[in-house]
């Protein structure tokens, strides 16, 4: 309760310059993921949607709408996910040129698998690995499952994981790309050190 109060408090204060205290964005997003965790969803999405509205500049905006997003997925709700990814899509097309960020191509392929729109998914993830400098579909070749330890492994795994999901449904069900994406994403951490 009273991280709660200090984080209400801190998302109506007016910021103060040279302030050590959290932006309003931050204690707006730190709210939404205590709602989201003691499943007061609602609560959770007001502060979401409140940090999304608030965020002044573009990047932290977009990191707000994608934090919204993803509590969606959380949540169950993958019409609003999709929608809300949809229009981050749009803007971040618009805002850098047609490029697109691998993490809202990979929350756009979940929202998409969540709801059985296996093509959908699969071109989003498959877009989401070109982002990444990636295998499109198709068998991986071992060179490509190494962890690059670049901070974008843990993506990768995800659109790994939703392609070789959305490869193992019929009537496409294509048994061989499945599993050479699940080999290929589990061998991006492998559990012991080789040697």
């Amino acid at each position: 309760a009273v991280l709660e109060a200090g984080l209400a408090s801190n998302a109506t204060a007016e910021p103060v310059a040279g302030s050590p205290l959290w932006s309003r964005e931050d204690a707006l997003a730190a709210l939404a993921g205590m709602y989201s965790a003691q499943l007061r969803y609602p609560e959770a999405e007001r502060a979401a949607e409140r940090a999304a509205r608030e965020a002044t500049v573009v990047a932290p905006a977009a990191s707000s709408a994608l934090r919204l997003a993803q509590l969606r997925l959380d949540h169950y709700r993958f019409e609003a996910a999709e929608a809300g990814l949809q229009g981050l899509m749009e803007t971040s097309m618009a805002h850098q040129g047609g490029a697109l960020h691998p993490e809202l191509l990979c929350g756009a392929g979940w929202a998409a698998l969540m709801q059985a729109k296996l093509a959908q998914a699969q071109t989003a993830f498959d877009a989401a690995l070109r982002a990444l400098d990636f295998m499109p579909s198709g068998s991986a070749p071992p060179a490509l499952c190494r962890a690059r330890g670049d901070g974008r492994d843990a993506l990768r795994a995800v659109a790994l994981a939703g392609i070789s999901l959305a490869a193992i449904r019929p009537p496409t069900a294509d048994m061989h790309i499945a599993r050479s994406h699940v080999a290929c994403a589990d061998a991006l951490f492998p559990l012991s050190a080789p040697g």
